[in-house]
């Protein structure tokens, strides 16, 4: 009898452990996890073009992407430039299948990004358009 119940009450202490630890509430995502395009990047190469060659950078370009639809845009750390953009899912000349597409308020130019870890690919929708590649750039603010 006692070894029954020891039985009984473990399998029991197990089950509601295991209850508890699964019904843990998670902590929601920080909003740059949701999309990853938002952040600050470092441009490392650009290649296409009509000679379809690639092009180290040579110049240090920065840009962030911020949650509000503002791009800003660093070159050798000065400001350089600041526009609006939003994201839609658009036909793409590179996918049969929607993809999400940047639409820049300065130009009619739209361009496809694809987020892989920490590297960032930036496709100019248009023929002969260029890839740009930036690697994400972690800022630290004292």
């Amino acid at each position: 009898m006692i070894i029954r119940f020891s039985y009984s009450l473990s399998v029991g202490l197990l089950l509601l452990l295991t209850m508890t630890v699964s019904c843990n509430k998670k902590d929601p995502e920080p909003e740059n996890k949701l999309n990853p395009l938002y952040g600050h990047w470092t441009w490392l190469k650009s290649c296409g073009g009509l000679s379809g060659g690639c092009k180290p950078a040579d110049k240090i370009r920065t840009i962030e992407f911020k949650e509000d639809g503002t791009l800003l845009v660093w070159e050798d750390g000065n400001p350089a430039r600041a526009s609006k953009f939003s994201i839609a899912q658009g036909k793409s000349i590179y996918s049969t299948e929607p993809q999400l597409l940047i639409q820049y308020d300065s130009t009619n130019i739209k361009q496809s990004y694809q987020v892989n870890g920490d590297t960032l690919k930036l496709r100019d929708e248009i023929y002969d358009g260029f890839e740009h590649q930036y690697i994400k750039t972690h800022i630290i603010i004292d």
